[in-house]
């Protein structure tokens, strides 16, 4: 019998990324563009704050959805920055990282056969995140005639009875794409009228080029109850 686990392979950027530290540690000069790393060290005050903390004895496990300093911290940001309608810090979690924070989202909406419609290409670990609890990726081409965007047209057209959620993510790993308000305010208005959830992985948030403007999809009022949105402090 073949089990879920059976169905979940290493990502594509994972085998690539193993191959290019092997050469690296084999003392070979590699130009690395697969992954979302600074080219810089941590800065010398953050280095301190964590040895201060340390230090104080803040060693020992903490509540187990974050530090509540931490939450309200993150809580003022998503309302000021982002526009989200987030009611308080109870509805802000802190996660072991982004793809942390995807795994648990996709765990705790899919049942094994239901169906998330997302861009291709992608981060290949996405489409793992979603096969672990049995999930059905449904991959939507990013077309470069259409200027790579996630066509609202196209993700009506592959929702079926199965179809539990839409993945978005702007601005777009790989391609660096930003889907428009517009784009996303048309996904919206689809995903409530299938009555979807929107997982929206914002990354890239701040890595904007060329003056265009970031938008959170979950500051939609229609949506924002449908909506998780994801971050990390990694990029």
């Amino acid at each position: 019998m073949t089990h879920i686990i059976d169905k979940i392979t290493l990502g594509g950027l994972v085998l690539v990324r193993d191959k290019m530290m092997a050469q690296q540690a084999a003392g070979r000069k590699v130009y690395r563009l697969e992954v979302g790393d600074t080219n810089f060290d941590v800065p010398a005050n953050i280095q301190q704050a964590i040895a201060d903390a340390m230090r104080s004895g803040k060693t020992h496990y903490p509540p187990s959805t974050g530090l509540p300093q931490l939450r309200n911290a993150m809580l003022k940001k998503l309302r000021e920055e982002n526009g989200l309608p987030v009611k308080d810090a109870e509805h802000v979690l802190v996660t072991i990282g982004g793809m942390h924070g995807l795994y648990m989202a996709f765990a705790s909406l899919l049942e094994p056969g239901d169906e998330v419609i997302l861009p291709d290409p992608m981060w290949s670990e996405t489409a793992e995140l979603i096969k672990r609890p049995g999930g059905v990726p449904v991959p939507i081409t990013l077309r470069p005639d259409r200027g790579f965007q996630y066509l609202p047209a196209d993700i009506e057209a592959a929702i079926t009875p199965k179809t539990k959620a839409i993945y978005i993510n702007s601005p777009q790993n790989p391609i660096g794409v930003v889907f428009s308000a517009e784009t996303q305010r048309q996904i919206a208005a689809i995903a409530v009228k299938h009555n979807l959830w929107v997982i929206s992985d914002e990354a890239y948030e701040h890595v904007i080029f060329d003056g265009a403007r970031h938008f959170s999809i979950g500051s939609i009022p229609e949506i924002a109850d449908r909506t998780i949105t994801v971050y990390t402090f990694s990029k």
